[in-house]
């Protein structure tokens, strides 16, 4: 015997993939009912933007969840939560050379870092807490 409802949902998770196909890596679409669950990655915020408004013209649908991460929100997060705390004999063109793989990217370090360091970019001390951009 066949489901009537689990027809339609098959239905309507196979509409939303045809929508969304090609924009979204590592997708995954749960339908309950008419309402659908898109789990997945997009590139930028503007990409999800779209793929959401797409699939809001999808006929049926009545309620979508998003479960769509941001790659580029996701990679500044990442980014962010880099640091390095300082250490004693250590200058901001050891800690890039170290981190970075290049002692005259501390100029990047501080202008991260004027919040914590001041003005003067020769004065940083132990304990400080910085962060180190990509």
């Amino acid at each position: 015997m066949f489901d009537l409802k689990e027809m339609a949902e098959k239905a309507l998770k196979t509409k939303v993939e045809e929508v969304v196909r090609g924009r979204v890596r590592d997708l995954e679409v749960i339908v309950n009912g008419t309402e659908v669950t898109i789990r997945g990655e997009v590139e930028t915020a503007a990409d999800k933007q779209a793929v959401l408004a797409d699939v809001q013209n999808v006929e049926g649908l009545t309620k979508i969840v998003t479960g769509l991460s941001v790659a580029e929100e996701v990679r500044k997060a990442e980014a962010e939560k880099q640091t390095y705390t300082v250490q004693a004999g250590d200058t901001l063109w050891g800690i890039a050379q170290k981190l970075l793989g290049n002692g005259a990217l501390y100029t990047k370090i501080y202008e991260a870092n004027k919040d914590v360091i001041g003005s003067n970019p020769d004065l940083i001390k132990v304990g400080m807490v910085l962060k180190i951009p990509q």
